[in-house]
């Protein structure tokens, strides 16, 4: 097994929890020998040292571990040095703190050392003030607390340094054995590549004579096919010539046609775009028309708005002179009041009479004024409904002619969409045509070129069974080396 420091960890955990649990028993010999009859620093050893063992299942070997198990075992130390409060060896057991820091250091970390430093220095100060006799035998001082310090910080300084150091070469030892195990690996691939290959080259010599033995035989057939080959590119060559000389005179004729096809299209593609142009004047022309179909029903809707604004304001109007005729029928009933009043006081409401009587005067005055207004507000009023009827039925009328105009825009965009499809098509048989007529010219071209390339094989035909021969003797020439070697 490889000690990495994985498994250190792992190794030293263990121990320490085998020595958790170990203290349980001796807390309880510790509060037996003292005739204590209070056994909670038991339970709470033992409780530590489960919470120690779960987190360990939990975590393994993580730092949360490491630090819990620090945790757990100056917690335990401190319940021993509480547990001997008044007894001579309490100093001594001070020494126990020590020895779990050391024994912390098997970590390889830091970490916990320093936890562990804190811990202990803390417990010292805080129950120097709340407790002392907890802490040394009859009481303590602060100087005594620092000297504890200084040791504890000075060991601890030690065994954090020798943490890192130990963590360090046992990184360094883990890649070095990553390095070695990659060597080995290697070497033994590679050892294995040469077998293998040694092995395969036995074979191929094997299988290479056998290869050999057959190769002349087939060599021997491949030339008699090679040989009624070059016979059979001969005969092929004479027919390929044949041909190719009908083929250039269907080309002139279809070269002919070609170009008479290319004219067609040519006339009917300016045909096409004069149709598509006139398509895009009318359809500009009825855009317009819409275009001011729809102003005139916008006018025509906001005149609308007008007319029924001066409605409303109409009948504000009239609600205004019915106040005022209410007005001027209450002022005449208190005119007629007061000339009553005027009579009954005889010479002295004689003025206030007159009086009376030129209100009652210019009451009936207002009356038939309001009325006169109201009679032209109702005039106005039906007026103006019969203007906002007629302003709607221009509306509508408008309305369906911009519906027409639109009908008649979007069948227009659609027939110059078709005609624009036209041209293109008309365009695209046009370039067609055009690239017929140089296939054509190509055909012409590759004909031409056949009919050489006819005349080339027949001479590559006889050159090749003359190069047959050669070959045959030369296979022959191979194949006694070989047998040889």
């Amino acid at each position: 097994m490889t000690w990495t420091l994985t498994v250190v960890r792992q190794r030293v955990a263990q121990a320490l929890l085998v020595l958790a649990f170990l203290h349980v028993p001796l807390q309880a010999l510790a509060v037996w020998r003292r005739g204590v009859d209070d056994l909670s620093p038991v339970g709470f050893c033992l409780a530590l040292a489960l919470s120690a063992l779960l987190t360990y299942r939990r975590f393994g070997v993580a730092i949360v571990t490491r630090l819990v198990i620090s945790l757990v075992l100056i917690g335990q130390v401190s319940m021993l040095v509480f547990s001997f409060a008044g007894h001579p060896w309490q100093p001594d057991i001070h020494m126990y703190y020590f020895a779990i820091l050391a024994l912390l250091a098997g970590f390889c970390d830091w970490r916990p050392i320093i936890m562990g430093a804190l811990l202990t220095a803390l417990h010292h100060l805080i129950l120097q003030y709340v407790l002392p006799a907890a802490v040394f035998y009859q009481g303590g001082s602060l100087w005594r607390v620092l000297l504890h310090a200084v040791i504890v910080v000075v060991e601890t300084g030690f065994l954090a340094t020798f943490a890192v150091i130990m963590a360090r070469m046992f990184a360094m030892n883990e890649a070095g054995l990553l390095r070695a195990q990659e060597i080995a690996e290697r070497e033994r691939a590679t050892s294995e590549r040469e077998k293998r290959l040694a092995e395969e080259l036995g074979l191929r010599a094997t299988a290479l004579r056998e290869i050999v033995a057959g190769f002349r035989g087939q060599m021997e057939q491949a030339m008699a096919v090679l040989d009624r080959s070059a016979e059979a590119m001969k005969g092929e060559s004479r027919a390929l010539t044949g041909t190719s000389d009908q083929a250039r005179q269907q080309t002139a004729f279809v070269s002919d046609a070609a170009a008479e096809t290319m004219q067609g299209i040519d006339q009917l593609s300016a045909a096409s775009n004069e149709l598509a142009a006139s398509i895009n004047e009318i359809g500009r022309n009825v855009s317009q028309s819409a275009a001011g179909s729809k102003g005139a029903a916008d006018l025509a809707r906001r005149a609308s708005g007008e007319i029924e604004n001066l409605a409303r304001s109409s009948e504000s109007v009239g609600a205004v002179v019915e106040i005022i005729r209410n007005i001027a029928a209450q002022t005449s009933m208190l005119a007629l009041n007061a000339t009553i009043e005027a009579a009954r006081a005889g010479e002295m409401g004689r003025g206030f009479a007159v009086v009376a009587s030129e209100v009652k005067s210019l009451s009936a005055q207002t009356a038939r004024a309001t009325d006169e207004v109201s009679g032209q507000i109702g005039a106005m009023q039906e007026v103006s409904q019969r203007s906002l009827k007629a302003i709607r039925d221009i509306v509508d009328a408008i309305g369906e002619v911009e519906h027409v105009a639109d009908a008649i825009a979007f069948s227009v965009h659609e027939q110059g969409r078709a005609t624009s499809e036209i041209a293109h098509q008309v365009r695209l048989s046009f370039e067609g045509a055009r690239r017929s007529a140089g296939a054509v010219g190509s055909f012409e071209t590759m004909t031409a070129r056949t009919h050489d390339a006819a005349e080339q094989l027949q001479q590559t035909a006889d050159a090749l069974a003359t190069q047959a021969q050669g070959i045959r003797r030369e296979v022959a020439a191979f194949c006694g080396r070989v047998a040889a070697a």
